[in-house]
């Protein structure tokens, strides 16, 4: 299986993305290999359309995108394990979104100047300070002698795919307050950002905010140009007679005579198990191979047959497309076009 990668598209999306939110300023998020598109090439590629800064979720991905050049602003998000690695986010370069007293002490230990940004929990429960706790973070930062620089204010939206969502709206409201308190102990945070793709496209967020768009670069939702299409080639055809099976467990019996293509893709390239049986799937999806119905199909051996779209497969399997383009496996070529 190989993966095409659509560059023109991914740079109409961030086109479009900016259009959308009124802004230049876009974090874009390449954690997760690029959602399965490639860390390292999508990174340089948006560098060299003007991004500025890149979000990621483990210190080995800004690592990586430091050993290839990129020179941007890379955001380290929160939950990546700032305990284990404060060393290496200093030497990276990395700017961490911290989330607790305990991290601000660990970073602050290290002696250095250190850009951060304060993620405060706004109702997701996940990273960021409690807004019941955010006295704490403002007294620490104000009377504690320290290096680091607070350089953004930011919190995730948890439902933001829903439309005029009031879980949002109470959302944005906490964090209104809290960088209010902020200002008022005396910080001008340069960098303030809450909105997701989902977000983006609903609207909701802070004006003259930066943004963090991630599946919507890659065109998994509604309205953005699909940047990965996925090919298998054809190596082997051959006739099936009626009664034949196909595959593990003979989940699927020919009823006539049946011509079948075999062909070079399965769950360890990331195609899911899921779409056995589905469409022109006979039998299972193996680790290596899919057998499809090619009775009515002109193919034959060197041939590369297009496979369902990523919201397609997404659809078919009842999960989301970020799953999907995630799973896509290291060893699945991925040519950029």
């Amino acid at each position: 299986m190989k993966a095409i990668i659509n560059l023109g598209a991914l740079s109409r999306n961030v086109s479009k993305i900016q259009q959308l939110a009124g802004t230049q300023n876009i974090i874009a998020m390449v954690k997760a290999n690029a959602y399965g598109h490639g860390l390292i090439p999508v990174g340089q590629f948006l560098e060299s359309q003007g991004v500025k800064c890149f979000g990621v979720a483990t210190v080995e991905e800004g690592e990586d995108l430091r050993a290839a050049g990129i020179q941007s602003k890379i955001l380290l998000m929160s939950g990546a394990g700032i305990c284990f690695a404060a060393e290496r986010i200093l030497k990276a370069h990395l700017t961490p979104l911290v989330s607790s007293i305990e991290e601000l002490e660990i970073l602050n230990n290290l002696g250095k100047k250190l850009a951060i940004h304060i993620d405060l929990d706004t109702g997701m429960s996940r990273g960021g300070f409690q807004v019941s706790n955010l006295n704490a973070a403002i007294n620490w930062l104000t009377h504690e002698k320290h290096y680091l620089d607070l350089e953004g204010l930011c919190t995730h939206f948890a439902n933001a795919e829903k439309p005029d969502c009031e879980f949002s709206k109470i959302q944005l409201r906490e964090f209104t307050k809290a960088k209010e308190k902020f200002e008022a102990a005396g910080f001008r945070p340069s960098m303030v950002h809450v909105s997701k793709s989902s977000a983006i496209t609903n609207r909701i967020g802070l004006p003259d905010a930066w943004v963090r768009p991630g599946i919507a670069l890659y065109g998994g939702c509604e309205g953005f140009e699909p940047v990965m299409s996925l090919l298998a080639p054809v190596t082997l055809v051959k006739t099936l007679q009626a009664g034949q099976t196909v595959g593990y467990d003979q989940t699927w019996q020919a009823s006539r005579e049946t011509k079948i293509a075999l062909l070079r893709a399965g769950y360890g390239d990331g195609y899911p198990r899921a779409l056995s049986n589905t469409g022109p799937i006979l039998g299972r999806v193996s680790m290596d191979l899919i057998t499809l119905d090619a009775t009515d199909l002109d193919l034959k051996v060197g041939d590369w047959v297009p496979l369902m779209s990523i919201l397609e497969i997404a659809r078919a399997c009842q999960t989301i497309p970020y799953e999907i383009l995630t799973r896509v496996a290291q060893r699945t070529q991925r040519l950029y076009r």
